[in-house]
């Protein structure tokens, strides 16, 4: 006999993470905030959500730039601030020089030149 193994949404939304309450909860609704009211924000707020957009945990800006409706706003945020999101070649450059480093220090060993 096979039991199937189906979990009802209800139970899903059990099994999910529970919501970060406290600090974290209040330093996240706050970079939500910030960043929907961008660019109506002051110099000082400006700062605070760079830093958190650029140095920040990974899965805490995850959950704030992915919030509905925050598509354009972090689109704006990161085209008023170039410098501090790279895009296009220049975000793929470090990986293109370590592969080129590899693949010279691969034919390198094949070579069997030694110094």
């Amino acid at each position: 006999m096979k039991i199937a193994n189906v979990v009802s949404v209800q139970d899903r939304d059990d099994l999910a993470a529970p919501a970060p309450t406290g600090p974290a909860s209040k330093r996240l609704g706050r970079m939500a905030d910030l960043l929907r009211a961008f660019p109506a924000i002051s110099d000082e707020e400006r700062r605070q959500l760079l830093d958190f957009l650029t140095k920040g945990m990974p899965e805490e800006i995850a959950q704030v730039t992915h919030m509905q409706g925050m598509e354009r706003s972090f689109a704006a945020f990161r085209k008023a601030h170039p410098s501090d999101f790279p895009q296009g070649w220049r975000s793929w450059l470090p990986m293109i020089v370590f592969g080129a480093i590899i693949v010279i220090a691969v034919a390198w060993r094949l070579s069997g030149i030694t110094l």
